[in-house]
């Protein structure tokens, strides 16, 4: 009789959709709530814009009732030796809304600048101790404003690291973060990357369509793992960095 079940078990799985199984994550998005995210160059603003592709993300990431989402801000004080980027829910959410409410709390005091590189340590340790190890760890990082660098090849290195580790990272860039920051970021994902999981999309304000930037991130590869690789310059999986330094 047991073995009868689990025939019957092995012949629903191999009907049921790679979607249905697949998709078990622990997603912590990492979100930029600096002074500069009032820019209007997405309309209404950067921080709506960010807003409206975090909403999409978390209902996308949510689906699986197994997954769970957190968020935090990269912002800091950079005149307080002690402040660095906060992790305000752990990825343990399972529904969309602790996420789209806490955001638009932050998004009342956009302040401070983004350190991207302090925001990614902090990230990886929150998804390291995550209690689902079962869960594959996944950054999503949203990036508007200039980056003030510390050690671009470090960063490129933890980056490598941290692919060791199972994680992977989705960024976009947007707002005046293209201009100043691409070449560093692209780096970063391109060190993270194992088999198309890591992906980078860059939209400056002039290249997004006419829906906006979420209606760029709803097609691009970070919400649509199937589809198809694109070059590393716009949306897509990022060609893999190699091992050595």
């Amino acid at each position: 009789a047991i073995g009868r079940l689990i025939r019957a078990l092995l012949v629903l799985l191999a009907w049921l959709p790679a979607s249905t199984l697949a998709g078990l994550e622990a997603t912590l998005i990492v979100v930029d709530t600096s002074e500069g995210m009032v820019s209007g160059d997405h309309m209404p603003s950067r921080l709506q814009a960010q807003f409206e592709c975090v909403n999409l993300v978390c209902n996308a990431k949510t689906e699986n009732p197994e997954s769970g989402v957190g968020l935090m801000s990269m912002t800091v004080d950079p005149e307080k030796d002690y402040d660095c980027p906060m992790v305000h829910l752990t990825p343990m959410n399972t529904e969309p809304w602790p996420v789209v409410k806490k955001l638009a709390k932050l998004n009342e005091r956009p302040r401070f600048f983004c350190q991207f590189e302090d925001a990614m340590e902090v990230a990886w340790m929150c998804l390291n101790t995550r209690f689902n190890k079962a869960q594959k760890p996944r950054i999503i990082a949203f990036v508007g404003t200039p980056v003030k660098w510390k050690d671009p090849r470090a960063l490129v290195q933890f980056g490598k690291k941290l692919r060791k580790a199972g994680c992977a990272i989705d960024i976009v860039s947007f707002g005046a973060s293209p201009k100043h920051n691409d070449p560093v970021l692209k780096a970063f994902v391109a060190a993270m990357d194992k088999d198309g999981n890591s992906h980078f999309l860059s939209l400056p304000a002039e290249a997004c369509p006419p829906g906006g930037l979420s209606d760029a991130l709803f097609t691009s590869p970070i919400l649509t793992s199937s589809a198809p690789s694109a070059p590393a310059g716009g949306a897509g999986a990022a060609p893999s960095a190699p091992d050595h330094a």
